[in-house]
C-alpha cells in the first residue's frame, strides 16, 4: 500500500509540471494514516474514463478487430496484438457504475456530454501527460501501451487532473526488449490478471454476495501466479515506480 501511494504521489507531483491536480500532500495526513495515504481535494469528476492509446492491446484490440477503428478513431489496416499505433491516440469510454463494463465512445460523443471546450482540453491533456509519461519510461526500458486518466471540477470550474496517474492499476507496462508483436506481452500490470479471468471462462458476473466462492477470494492458482508475477516484475517495476519522479 505504501509503494503504491509513494507512485501516486510522485507521477502527480510531475504532472502538475502540465496541469494542475487534485493531490493536496502525501505527507499531511492524519498519523493512522500516514504513509498509505495521500490527501486530496475534492472534484466534481468529469462521467468520462479519458484513454491513451499508443499501442493496440486489451479492449483496443477487441474494438480494432471488430471496426477497424477504437472509439471511432481510424486505425491502419494489418495491425496485430501489440502494434505500435502510428502516434497516441484519445479513446474514452463510458464511466461505468460499479458492477457494469465500460463502453467506447467517439470524441463527437464526449463533446455532446461535456461541451466543445472541455472535449479538446480533455483530449489534449489525456494524450500529453501520456506522451510525457511514456518517452520518460522508455529511456528505462519500459513501454507503456496505454493509460486511463481521469478528471474533474475544482470548486472554481477549473478543470483538474483526478485519481492515480500512470500506475499499474490505469495503464499497461511492457518490458521494451520482451515487446514482439503478434502475441500477448509480457506486462506489469493487471492484465495477469485479465488472460487469467479471461481464460478460466468467467463470465464477467460476480459470485453471489455472501458465497463460499466469494468468500474464499482469488483460487490458489491464481494467488501462486500473481506472486510470481510480481516477484518477476519487480526490480524492473521499482524502476519505472519512480520515472515520473
Amino acid at each position: 500500500m505504501g509503494a503504491r501511494r509513494e507512485e501516486a504521489a510522485a507521477r502527480s507531483e510531475r504532472a502538475r509540471a502540465i496541469g494542475l491536480n487534485h493531490v493536496l500532500s502525501a505527507t499531511d495526513v492524519p498519523a493512522q494514516f500516514r504513509g498509505r495515504a495521500i490527501r486530496c481535494r475534492r472534484l466534481d469528476m468529469v462521467p468520462v474514463e479519458c484513454i491513451a492509446r499508443g499501442h493496440l492491446a486489451g479492449s483496443g484490440l477487441s474494438e480494432y478487430e471488430k471496426h477497424g477503428s477504437v472509439s471511432g478513431v481510424p486505425l491502419p489496416d494489418g495491425l496485430v496484438e501489440g502494434s505500435k499505433l502510428p502516434e497516441p491516440v484519445f479513446t474514452p469510454t463510458t464511466k461505468a457504475s460499479a458492477g457494469a463494463h465500460d463502453e467506447f465512445v467517439t470524441f463527437d460523443d464526449v463533446v455532446a456530454q461535456v461541451g466543445k471546450d472541455v472535449a479538446d482540453r480533455l483530449r489534449d491533456l489525456t494524450i500529453e501527460i501520456y506522451s510525457r509519461g511514456a518517452e520518460i519510461a522508455a529511456r528505462r526500458g519500459i513501454i507503456v501501451a496505454d493509460t486511463k486518466l481521469e478528471f474533474g471540477f475544482a470548486p472554481d470550474g477549473t478543470l483538474v487532473l483526478g485519481d492515480e496517474v500512470l500506475t499499474s492499476d490505469s495503464s499497461r507496462f511492457w518490458p521494451a526488449d520482451q515487446w514482439e508483436p503478434g502475441r500477448p506481452q509480457y506486462a506489469f500490470d493487471e492484465q495477469f490478471v485479465r488472460d487469467w479471468a479471461t481464460g478460466s471462462g468467467w463470465a464477467r458476473s460476480l459470485p453471489p454476495r455472501g458465497s463460499r466462492r466469494r468468500r474464499r477470494g482469488h483460487p490458489s492458482p491464481l494467488r501462486g501466479g500473481l506472486r510470481a508475477h510480481h516477484r518477476t516484475a519487480l526490480e524492473p517495476a521499482l524502476s519505472a515506480v519512480h520515472y515520473l519522479h
